[in-house]
């Protein structure tokens, strides 16, 4: 059974595979398509409360992202990870810190 913190990094891990850009629609949308179980087990099955939890999700819950220790709401993820050179710039650094961690 998959709990909150796998639904948080699925959320991520939607924004991050989506770098050219996603909206709060399209984001619940991917997250329930690719992510089911990490949906159904966290939030339920009733559409009612999935899409305004989601909806809160992308509006009001952080993410601090592991490797970087960035923390910002999944719209903020979303909005940074909007274009290439965006997404570019976090991939580096994520490398640059695994590669000094060692």
């Amino acid at each position: 059974m998959k709990n909150w913190d796998d639904l948080k990094k699925a959320a991520f891990q939607t924004i991050y595979d989506n770098y050219n850009g996603m909206e709060c629609e399209g984001w619940k949308e991917a997250l329930i398509e690719n992510y089911p179980e990490e949906v159904v087990d966290v939030l339920g099955e009733n559409p009612f409360t999935v899409f305004p939890a989601l909806s809160n999700m992308w509006e009001c819950d952080d993410y601090r992202d592991p490797q970087t220790g960035i923390c910002m709401t999944y719209g903020e993820w979303a909005e940074f990870s909007s274009n290439s050179f965006s997404h570019l710039v976090y991939d580096k650094t994520n490398y640059s810190i695994k590669f000094i961690s060692f």
